[in-house]
C-alpha cells in the first residue's frame, strides 16, 4: 500500500501500440522509501488498463475529478520550430559524416552521392518525427494540479499537485 500523502506525481504512460488500442499504464512517484531517507521511488499502479480507467484512477488518487477531462493547451509555435531546427542539424551532421566516410574511402563523387542520398532518405522521417514531437507536447493547470504531456514513442502525461512542485523551469 502507498500512503496518499507520499504521492508526489502520477504519470499516465502510453506507448504507440497502447495508444492505438486505447490502453495506458499508471505510475506514481513516491516521496521517501522505507527507512526514512528522502529518495524517490516509482510504483506501478495500473500496468494495463483502458485510457478512461487510467484517467479515472488519476482523478481519484489526486482527489480532483475535473482533471480526468482536462484540455491540454498546445505549446507555442516556437517549440515546433526548435524541434525542426534540431532535426535539421541532426540530418546535416549525419549527411556530413556519411560523406566524410565515403571520402575517406577515396571516392569524392561517391561522397557527394552518399551525402545527397542520406539527406533524401533521412529528411522526411526526421521532419515527421520533429512535428510529431511538437504535437505530443501539452500542458494544463486544473484543480491546483500541473499537467504536462510529451513523448512520441511513449507519451507520458504527468500530473503534479502544485503543493508538491519542487522546481519549475520555463524555457
Amino acid at each position: 500500500t502507498i500512503p496518499l500523502r507520499r504521492i508526489q506525481a502520477v504519470r499516465v504512460e502510453e506507448n504507440m501500440v497502447r495508444r492505438l488500442l486505447g490502453y495506458a499504464a499508471v505510475k506514481v512517484d513516491i516521496a521517501g522509501k522505507a527507512g526514512g531517507d528522502d529518495a524517490r521511488d516509482t510504483g506501478l499502479l495500473l500496468p494495463f488498463g483502458t485510457r478512461a480507467e487510467a484517467h479515472a484512477l488519476v482523478a481519484r488518487l489526486l482527489d480532483a475529478p475535473e482533471i480526468a477531462d482536462a484540455r491540454m493547451e498546445p505549446m507555442p509555435v516556437r517549440a515546433r520550430d526548435r524541434r525542426l531546427i534540431r532535426a535539421a542539424v541532426a540530418i546535416l551532421v549525419l549527411a556530413a559524416a556519411a560523406a566524410g566516410i565515403a571520402e575517406l574511402l577515396g571516392d569524392e563523387v561517391a561522397a557527394v552521392s552518399v551525402a545527397l542520398g542520406t539527406l533524401a532518405v533521412v529528411c522526411v522521417p526526421a521532419t515527421m518525427a520533429a512535428i510529431d514531437a511538437y504535437r505530443a507536447l501539452g500542458s494544463a493547470l486544473v484543480a491546483d494540479t500541473v499537467i504536462g504531456r510529451a513523448g512520441v514513442v511513449v507519451r507520458r502525461t504527468a500530473y503534479v499537485p502544485i503543493r508538491n512542485l519542487q522546481t519549475l523551469e520555463l524555457t
